[in-house]
């Protein structure tokens, strides 16, 4: 609960900063509310996902060579955080062909997907 109130608290500190920033950005570039709002939700919703996974850190990377033959079978003894992780990044997915064009494939958001799951499980 505690990692909850974190990520709340992270968030309403980058809105302090983030919204002013954006909405001269969306003068600049961007010309429509709509867009902007869209891109502060992401923003938050990133924020978020940061404050509660983690961001990989190089200095505590800690790799592990060894082989799994057996794939997901973490995910079957811990099904419950295993839902929790899927659940928390299917917006990512919603967000990546609403803000960028080349994200309207499958084959792309679902490598981008791969790559940021990836990440996660370095750090």
């Amino acid at each position: 609960m505690y990692r909850i109130y974190s990520a709340l608290i992270e968030i309403v500190a980058a809105a302090v900063f983030i919204i002013p920033i954006w909405c001269i950005y969306n003068k600049l570039c961007f010309h429509s509310w709509k867009r902007t709002i869209i891109y502060m939700v992401f923003g938050f919703y990133f924020t978020a996902v940061l404050a509660l996974v983690g961001f990989p850190n190089i200095a505590s990377l800690k790799i592990d060579f060894a082989v799994n033959i057996i794939p997901f079978l973490d995910m079957v003894s811990d099904f419950i955080n295993a839902c929790l992780n899927i659940l928390l990044f299917v917006p990512f997915g919603f967000f990546l062909p609403i803000l960028w064009d080349k994200f309207r494939n499958i084959k792309n958001i679902a490598l981008m997907g791969f790559i940021v799951t990836s990440l996660n499980k370095i750090s």
